[in-house]
C-alpha cells in the first residue's frame, strides 16, 4: 500500500503558525519569520505525524521503520528525490518549452 498525501506547503506553514499560537501545549511563535526559519529547518513533530498516520491505517511499525518514513519524509530529502518533485515530471515527461520559471517553487515562501 502506499499512501501519498500532499499538501500546499505554504497553507501547512500558515496553518500550523496559527494552531500552535492558539494551542497551549505547542511551542508559541512570535512572528511568522521566526517560525518559518523552525519549520524549513525541520523543527515541526514529523515522528509524531507518522505515528498518527500510522494508527490511522491501522499498521504497526518498528521503531526503525518509523525513523526510515522520518528520514525520507523531511523537506531535504522530498526536496533532492526525483519522484517527490514535479520537475522531474514536467522536465521528463511532459516536457517545457524553455527553462524560464517554474511550476511549484520549493525554495521560496
Amino acid at each position: 500500500m502506499i499512501l501519498y498525501i500532499y499538501r500546499n506547503p505554504k497553507d501547512v506553514l500558515i496553518s500550523f503558525f496559527h494552531f500552535s499560537n492558539w494551542l497551549v501545549t505547542l511551542e508559541a511563535t512570535d512572528t511568522i519569520d521566526h517560525f518559518l526559519e523552525k519549520f524549513l529547518d525541520g523543527k515541526a513533530d514529523l515522528r509524531s505525524s507518522v505515528l498518527r498516520i500510522c494508527s490511522f491505517l491501522e499498521k504497526e511499525l518498528s521503531e526503525e521503520d518509523v525513523d526510515a518514513v522520518v528520514r525520507q519524509a523531511t523537506f531535504q530529502t522530498m526536496k533532492s528525490d526525483p519522484r517527490a518533485n514535479y520537475e522531474c515530471i514536467i522536465n521528463d515527461e511532459i516536457g517545457v518549452r524553455n527553462n524560464v520559471g517554474s511550476f511549484l517553487r520549493k525554495d521560496t515562501i
